[in-house]
Order: C-alpha cells, then structure tokens, then sequence
C-alpha cells in the first residue's frame, strides 16, 4: 500500500503537528513519511518558541521517493518555508495535495510570519486540490468577515478563484447547536454536520486534514473523504468529552482500525 506525506510541525507535547498526523494516518491503516516543517516547542496552553526545522529541501526529496499517493501540507512557518515546499511539490504531478491553513496554536499564539499571508496565498494555494481553513483562517486569507453560512459561501467562492480546486471550510468558529462544514468543488457546494461537543481539543485540525488525505491517498473522492474524515473525527471527539483526555488521543481508541465507529 502506497503511503502518504505529511509535512507538518513538530509539536514535543504529541499534540498537534506530525504527531497527530501519524496517529491519524495510521487509523485509516495509510504509512506516513513525515517531514517536520519547523520546531514548533508549544504546551496545551501556550507556544514557547518555534524554528525552522533543518534540511526541508532534503527531507522533501527523500519522501517524495516513495511515491507517495497524496500529500498533507501544515505548518508552513514563513515564507522562505513555503518556497522551499512549493518548489519541491511542483515536481510531483497528479497527487492529491490536502493544504491546511495552520496559522495559530489551538491556543490562541501565532505561528507564523506576519509577512506569511500574501506567499501562502500566491504559492501554495494553488496547488491544493483541498484547502482546509477555519473560519479565522479563512478571515485572514479572504478580508472578510465571516458570521452566516451565507458569508461562508463567499469565502468559498474567493478562496477557489485563488487557485484550490475545493475548499472545506471548517464551521466550528460559527454559533449554533450543530458544527456545520462547507465543500465547496467551485460549482456545488456540500455540507457535513456534527453535534457541537462543548470542551477544549487539541489536534483536530491537524488529524481532519489527514484523515482526508489518507482516505484519498486510498482513492476516495473528495466528497465521500471529506464525509469520512468528518465521522471519524466527530466520533472522537465524543469520546474525548466523555473520558477528560483530548480528540487526538481518542481517535484511535475503540472501535476498528480504519473503520466504523
């Protein structure tokens, strides 16, 4: 079985980052080859300091040996970063590529460049076959704001003529009894929701997004990807709230590998 690359943060907490990547990825049952972005050394509660990881370029040319079947992009640090990853990724033709926008900490802290935005923008985002952003994510791409499903859509709308061939915007920013996500394929749009489950959770983003690649990487399409990623991870965080440990740690206890929850 052909694996997947994760290039993502590393995060010494286990909370976020590559280590919620290889958790994720290794649900599905899909390899990871992971390559470590930046150093990002952050707790549940804060970010200490965050550096460049060394040799990307290197890194990236020994993943990209393997073949791999799709490719989750994270943490992108500054733009010198996303040069690098661009430079690399445009070799590779016919992969699925999963972007997600990781801007800050699911503490609040920033972790990328103010300079960051406008490289993002005209280098990596188009080559997403699927961009992932937040709402707040999604604000600092577009310039708009965002409070109704109506203002979702149009951040969809702008997001694809930047160049992502679908957008899933993440609803759980927006007021209401249900978490509410968008797919937006740039005619139909798509929506998949989950209870909205009161409590702090680490990691979700980062395990979203490879969730997604890794049941691309298996040869789903978008749509049926992005709904099975949405009931793995709302089915998680379920069991999170229930037990006091975070959705990450929980995502892979119980039910069977890869499978129904």
């Amino acid at each position: 079985m052909k694996g997947i690359i994760c290039i993502s943060g590393m995060d010494p907490s286990g909370g976020s980052g590559i280590a919620a990547d290889i958790r994720a990825s290794s649900y599905i049952g899909v390899p990871c080859f992971p390559v470590i972005s930046s150093i990002a050394s952050q707790t549940n509660d804060d970010v200490l300091d965050i550096q460049p990881a060394p040799s990307l370029s290197r890194q990236l040319r020994a993943a990209l040996a393997s073949d791999p079947a799709a490719i989750k992009i994270g943490l992108l640090h500054a733009p010198d970063t996303i040069r690098i990853v661009a430079h690399e990724l445009k070799k590779m033709k016919g992969k699925p590529i999963v972007l997600d926008t990781v801007f800050a900490s699911s503490s609040g802290h920033s972790l990328v460049t103010e300079d960051l935005i406008s490289t993002f923008i005209d280098t990596m985002i188009p080559l997403a076959t699927i961009l992932t952003p937040n709402i707040p994510e999604a604000e600092a791409l577009t310039g708009l704001d965002i409070h109704t499903q109506d203002d979702v859509e149009e951040a969809c709308r702008q997001l694809h003529t930047m160049g992502a061939s679908n957008i899933i915007m993440k609803g759980g920013h927006l007021e209401g009894a249900e978490a509410l996500d968008t797919l937006f394929d740039g005619t139909l749009f798509y929506t998949f929701s989950g209870k909205r489950i009161s409590g702090k959770f680490r990691g979700t983003g980062c395990s979203y997004s490879t969730l997604i690649t890794s049941l691309m990487g298996q040869g789903t399409n978008v749509k049926e990807a992005v709904a099975g990623a949405k009931e793995r991870l709302q089915a998680a965080i379920e069991r999170a709230a229930g037990s006091g440990q975070s959705a990450h740690h929980m995502l892979f206890l119980g039910g069977v590998k890869g499978g129904s929850q």
